[in-house]
């Protein structure tokens, strides 16, 4: 071969590498580009997520706390009526989870269009009313009855069972006329606003069912203690009747979401209260205790509530994710999921330090005894995050299962 020939495919050769290396270059630079920006996206997106969630919890835990206080001020219906510290944090309980999920279903219909922030009124709000008012009753009686039985099993002193349950019930709906209109008002107002409802609604929400729960509980326990005998069974009759009627609406009428919410949803609830009657036993078998220390009467509606409200944005959010496809909630949970339960651990640091903290500073501001602030910063932070972690894993293995049974995890 002639040496111009072998130079010529000698350049050709060296062209073709030079475009290779070039082609790699660019491959390498595009992935490293997209790379950077994944993390950058998701950076911008857990700012903003933390910052909306951190907002509405320190709002939240604000409320929560002068609901302690008035929990803490009112100590005296405890004793006014044996066994009413067994309804306190099943009610608690019930009232974060109803108006929660409600919450996290607005949440999911502002997202995928089935309900406008611009609407005053419409049919899929009024099933959620009608959803509602059916789960305060059922968990309202459920609760007394649960917990009458428990107490006759562990020989624990209570009222009858009619009282335990005009308090449950009547308490659920005083209180849930102010929670049903917050919960609505909030959902859409921070769509409206462009921030993510699943963010901001559990633990504002929460946060005003404790706030109205306590005193409406406690209120309507004075109440049944005062009042005669014979109005307390007429009430107690009146709300199964109302109970009825609502069911009877559900079974006879058009309604197939609010009948697909309350089959889904209603197991859920009752095996919630028997799981939170748990720590409930426990707390009036050292009520007397407990009001010797009114202090750790404070911490208990924050923390119970700031647990619901942590696993509850855990739920909602991946609920919202797996309505709209970007996470898959079959096998090994997906990396978007092991980042927001991430998320939601620096959130319960940062919540549950802090609320040992104020709940020092308020027991000192209104005059109460303090066990101290390093003290109440480690019931708090430690109780919370073992909390914390097992809610975490509960909210993804019930939103998991319910989405691959093909129900609505809402």
């Amino acid at each position: 071969m002639h040496l111009p020939s072998i130079m010529a495919v000698t350049m050709t050769e060296s062209r073709s590498r030079a475009i290779e290396r070039a082609r790699r270059a660019r491959l390498r630079a595009s992935r490293q580009i997209a790379a950077f920006r994944q993390r950058a996206t998701f950076l911008w997106e857990l700012k903003s997520f933390v910052r909306q969630s951190l907002v509405a919890i320190i709002l939240s835990l604000i409320i929560v706390l002068i609901a302690g206080v008035i929990f803490s001020s009112l100590r005296e219906a405890l004793v006014a009526m044996p066994g009413l510290m067994l309804l306190v944090p099943g009610a608690l309980a019930m009232r974060g989870n109803i108006y929660a999920s409600l919450g996290a279903r607005l949440g999911t219909a502002l997202h995928t269009g089935q309900l406008s922030s611009d609407t005053k009124d419409s049919p899929l709000l009024r099933e959620e009313v009608l959803v509602v008012l059916i789960q305060m009753l059922i968990g309202g009686l459920f609760l007394a009855i649960a917990g009458r039985v428990t107490a006759i099993l562990l020989d624990i002193p209570t009222v009858s069972l009619v009282e335990l349950a005009v308090v449950a019930m009547m308490g659920a709906l005083v209180a849930g006329v102010v929670e049903l209109w917050v919960t609505i008002n909030v959902a859409i107002s921070a769509h409206r606003r462009g921030w993510d409802p699943d963010n901001v609604t559990a633990p504002i929400i929460s946060g005003v069912a404790d706030l109205v729960s306590i005193p409406s509980q406690l209120g309507c326990a004075m109440l049944v203690v005062w009042m005669p005998g014979w109005i307390t069974y007429l009430a107690f009759l009146g709300m199964l009747l109302a109970l009825f009627m609502l069911t009877m609406i559900v079974v006879r009428g058009e309604h197939e979401r609010a009948s697909t919410i309350l089959g889904a949803s209603i197991p859920v609830l009752l095996g919630v209260l028997l799981i939170v009657l748990i720590p409930a036993v426990m707390l009036e078998s050292i009520v007397e205790e407990l009001m010797d220390n009114p202090t750790i009467l404070i911490l208990i509606p924050p923390f119970v509530a700031m647990a619901g409200n942590l696993g509850a944005i855990l739920a909602s959010r991946l609920s919202s994710a797996a309505h709209m496809g970007l996470i898959i909630m079959k096998g090994t949970p997906d990396t978007l999921v092991y980042k927001n339960v991430g998320v939601i651990m620096i959130l319960a640091v940062l919540t549950f330090g802090v609320l040992g903290l104020l709940t020092h500073m308020v027991a000192v501001a209104i005059g109460m005894d303090s066990p101290g602030a390093s003290v109440l910063f480690t019931i708090s932070l430690v109780g919370g995050l073992i909390v914390t972690v097992a809610t975490c894993f509960a909210a993804y293995k019930v939103t998991a299962y319910t989405f691959q049974k093909g129900d609505d995890p809402d």
